[in-house]
């Protein structure tokens, strides 16, 4: 007895002393995430105050901004869409055409610095910026809370990581269907049944708990018969744009794009790397079709057959990876 006793109060110690170290980090991050919420809706992060993140990744829109194409502080075109910032935190890759990039850290450094194509710009204002922040009633007790006194640019990138990091949202009818909580409509049910059929093997490359895998592990970059080449097959239609050759200057990188996830697809629009495709409809039948000729083309782009019945069904079931129910939470909105 006396045994289970000095075990138990052992225990009960080891359990306590946990609870007392890691209590204050959890705090700790929930602050700095805290603060990463307030700098994500801040437009001063931008060189001349007209941009902040949230203006290219629109809570309302699933962290995406409607736009064929972002607009950056400049009001110039960025060459690509806006993709979601949703369940990134799972991510290994994040931009459409960089394969170094592997963290949220990295990621915020492009549209905070890029001097390709100005985001945010604010390589052109650094100290000004961080000196209006460090001198704002509302972040000095922000920091303050997070045992700070000041932030650097580095402490911006990683609270913005940090925030980004716990935009999850996984309570779609899909998910509620996975965990028995929900049943499909018999045209969810066939939607679900066509996504994962052979025939149309839309879950050979969005694949995975986000829609974005490769079920075979392969690159999760590719060229999905978007990309073409003009009548010579030589000067290339999209050459603005030329997807991860741009990186790898490997012609067999041409028209490689990362694969997007498919939650929140449905009020994600425009699609394609740079917005070309307006509705989902259409991005169906552009598959249906095999995609434009292009050599490096995926070899599972060779088309299908569907009716517009089907292409309903489809549609469906692609409705059911919509979950809106993070919007009844105040941190993923505008603290302003």
């Amino acid at each position: 007895m006396k045994k289970l006793l000095l075990i138990f109060s052992f225990a009960s110690f080891i359990s306590f002393f946990i609870l007392r170290c890691t209590s204050p980090v959890k705090q700790r991050r929930e602050k700095t995430a805290e603060i990463g919420r307030y700098l994500f809706f801040d437009n001063r992060l931008s060189y001349n105050n007209t941009k902040s993140c949230a203006s290219c990744h629109d809570p309302e829109l699933a962290f995406t901004d409607g736009y064929h194409r972002s607009i950056g502080a400049n009001g110039d075109l960025h060459k690509r869409n806006a993709p979601t910032l949703l369940n990134i935190s799972g991510n290994h890759f994040f931009t459409y055409a960089d394969s170094t990039v592997h963290s949220i850290y990295q990621q915020v450094n492009i549209p905070l610095f890029n001097n390709q194509f100005t985001e945010l710009g604010a390589i052109r204002n650094k100290k000004a910026i961080l000196d209006q922040i460090n001198n704002d009633p509302v972040y000095i007790k922000l920091l303050q809370q997070a045992g700070k006194k000041k932030a650097s640019w580095d402490d911006i990138r990683l609270y913005l990581e940090i925030y980004c990091q716990s935009l999850n949202s996984y309570q779609s009818k899909y998910d509620k269907v996975l965990k028995g909580e929900a049943i499909y409509t018999p045209d969810e049910r066939e939607g679900a049944s066509l996504f994962f059929s052979k025939e149309l093997g839309c879950s050979q490359c969005h694949g995975g708990m986000n829609f974005n895998t490769p079920v075979n592990n392969s690159s999760p970059y590719a060229d999905n018969g978007f990309y073409e080449t003009d009548s010579s097959h030589v000067t290339r239609k999209f050459t603005t744009d030329q997807g991860l050759f741009e990186l790898s200057n490997n012609t067999s990188d041409i028209g490689q794009f990362k694969i997007p996830t498919l939650r929140n697809c449905m009020v994600t629009a425009p699609y394609m790397h740079d917005g070309r495709i307006n509705t989902m409809d259409s991005v169906i039948s552009f598959y249906s079709k095999g995609g434009n000729k292009h050599v490096n083309k995926h070899p599972l782009i060779t088309g299908f057959r569907i009716t517009e019945r089907e292409k309903k069904q489809l549609i469906r079931f692609l409705q059911t990876l919509t979950d809106t129910s993070y919007l009844k939470s105040e941190y993923f909105t505008d603290p302003f």
